[in-house]
């Protein structure tokens, strides 16, 4: 990890937790070429479902991925619980 590049945060009562900054919000994709991309999943502006899936971002930047919109929602959920420390649910359990 690059110095400068550290925050910290706060874990529940347990104290404190170093994290890269930027990596909190990150979901992996696969272009269609088969290079993987790291997206911050909070800048996510649409998705769009048609013969390709188009992911646009806030600023306006797209990426067309190998993913579908439904396997999209899944990685930002399944981020978000693991990040906030909700339990995964039986189903994703026995996937």
């Amino acid at each position: 990890m690059q110095a400068g590049r550290v925050s910290e945060v706060k874990v529940g009562a347990c104290g404190l937790r170093r994290e890269a900054k930027g990596r909190g919000r990150m979901i992996r994709l696969t272009r269609l070429n088969q290079t993987e991309v790291i997206l911050n999943s909070d800048l996510i502006e649409h998705i769009e479902m048609g013969a390709d899936t188009v992911v646009t971002l806030t600023n306006g930047s797209s990426f067309v991925v190998q993913e579908d919109a439904e396997q999209i929602l899944d990685k930002i959920v399944e981020f978000k619980r693991r990040i906030l420390g909700q339990p995964r649910t039986a189903d994703q359990l026995s996937a």
